[in-house]
């Protein structure tokens, strides 16, 4: 890894992580079971994060996450798994990863505010299994798959963000997954604004969904 911090890591980092083929730039992990949950308060402020197989990846811990530019990484430009993975991110730039942009996964519960999300090859966001982020006021746009799939039960709430000009549909609710969904703007997506299939569930009020190319919200066999 470009860089590894373990257990009380509590001093802002503030560099240039250029993996070079490296496995991440940073990753955020408690140092042993015993550890308690969120021990890790790291800051990450103003990083260039790329070339990696993970731009940042958290297994634990909260901290802020500020003005980073996460981009080019060969899987996930930014990687949250495990519940007691809480870190707030906020105003950094998550673009042209060769997988997902930021993923969400074993019951996380990131805060992601006023983040810029862009030219991801897969979804620029995907939440999974249990994890309950809260996105607002991000701007995911410019994807070449979807801009936020939740999927495998992934839950959590998203308010007040902008999903745009995406090559597939704006947001997808798949298998289980019950998001909430307030005051999001969905527009311009190659596919549906709102697709909800294979038994996703979810709550979804006061949305502006307009000027998608499929429908606005696409209700398929099993969905809920």
């Amino acid at each position: 890894a470009g860089m590894r911090v373990e257990s009380d890591g509590v001093q802002p980092v503030e560099t240039s992580l250029d993996g070079k083929g490296q496995e991440v730039s940073v990753v955020i992990c408690p140092t042993d079971e015993t550890a308690p949950p969120q021990t890790n308060t790291l800051t990450l402020v103003k990083n260039a994060c790329s070339g990696n197989a993970s731009g940042v990846a958290s297994h634990g811990g909260s901290g802020l996450w500020e003005k980073n530019d996460c981009f080019e990484n060969l899987q996930h430009n930014v990687y949250i798994a495990g519940a007691d993975a809480k870190p707030h991110l906020r105003a950094n730039t998550v673009r042209d990863g060769k997988l997902f942009g930021m993923f969400v996964t074993g019951g996380a519960a990131p805060l992601c505010e006023g983040n810029r999300v862009s030219g991801n090859a897969e979804a620029g966001v995907l939440v999974e299994k249990g994890s309950t982020p809260h996105f607002e006021g991000n701007d995911i746009f410019d994807g070449l798959g979807v801009g936020m799939r939740f999927q495998l039960a992934g839950l959590g709430t998203a308010k007040a963000n902008r999903v745009r000009s995406n090559k597939a549909s704006g947001v997808e609710v798949l298998t289980a997954a019950a998001p909430t969904m307030t005051i999001n703007t969905v527009s311009e997506n190659d596919g549906a604004g709102i697709r909800v299939a294979e038994k996703g569930l979810g709550t979804f009020c006061q949305n502006t969904v307009e000027l998608n190319c499929g429908p606005g919200c696409l209700i398929q066999t099993a969905a809920n």
